[in-house]
């Protein structure tokens, strides 16, 4: 939950750098108005299963309240929508050149998912240092599958540099500080239920597991507890949810 909540933020971020050049250079979202004529191709659609249509169009809306990394995005959009554009018509075949307009439409949107990648724009984006800027991109489009305090730390420190112009850059910084903080936490806490349950499984004594769970032997004045040595397959779920 906390990991999703990172990425979550992480994509508002990407949102955010997106909004910002389509200011600048005055483009279009073109992940919108492909997304909207796609919805305008599907209400003339000749189809007598309207669930069929209702199911397609609210997944289209739908990938408009997502913001992924370029590759899960152009995944997404294969695996949600052009295979269900590829099912209805084959169900319900349509005139040839409605067919390729739907086509042409879900090329513009897969494409559309690079955009904040764009080298043009990206070079001609003359706001922030060149340094920054680089940084900044390659950490926001990384995909990442677990949780990484390193890279959130990069992320946060750019987030403290305020020539990085874009809206809510306070605002996600405090949220991130915290979240990061939140998962190390959890982290911790599964260690240490990992390891009693280990010294449990392996006939530790009430005395050793009695000590281990005062809480003033956690503090820098006492010697800690060594863990024995975990098994191969530790009993816990890790958090990269």
């Amino acid at each position: 939950m906390i990991f999703s909540l990172i990425k979550q933020e992480i994509g508002y971020l990407r949102t955010q750098w997106e909004s910002l050049l389509f200011a600048e250079f005055k483009q279009k979202d073109q992940k919108k108005e492909a997304i909207r004529d796609l919805n305008d191709q599907l209400a003339v659609i000749i189809c007598n299963d309207p669930t069929l249509l209702q199911d397609l169009g609210r997944v289209q809306n739908k990938f408009l309240e997502l913001s992924l990394p370029p590759e899960k995005g152009e995944n997404w959009v294969m695996m949600q929508i052009e295979s269900r554009w590829h099912d209805l018509l084959k169900i319900h075949p349509q005139p040839k050149i409605l067919a390729d307009n739907i086509f042409k439409s879900l090329g513009i949107l897969k494409k559309s998912l690079y955009f904040g990648l764009d080298p043009v724009l990206i070079e001609k984006y003359d706001k922030i240092s060149v340094e920054l800027k680089n940084e900044w991109i390659s950490l926001i489009y990384q995909n990442f599958e677990k949780f990484d305090p390193g890279m959130l730390n990069r992320i946060i420190r750019l987030l403290e540099n305020d020539t990085l112009n874009i809206a809510s850059r306070e605002r996600s910084c405090r949220r991130l500080v915290q979240l990061k903080a939140l998962a190390e936490t959890m982290n911790q806490l599964e260690h240490n239920t990992n390891f009693l349950l280990q010294q449990v499984l392996n006939g530790g004594t009430e005395e050793l597991l009695a000590e281990y769970l005062d809480p003033s032997n956690h503090t820098p004045s006492k010697k800690s507890i060594t863990p024995i040595k975990p098994s191969p397959e530790p009993i816990g779920v890790p958090l990269n949810s």
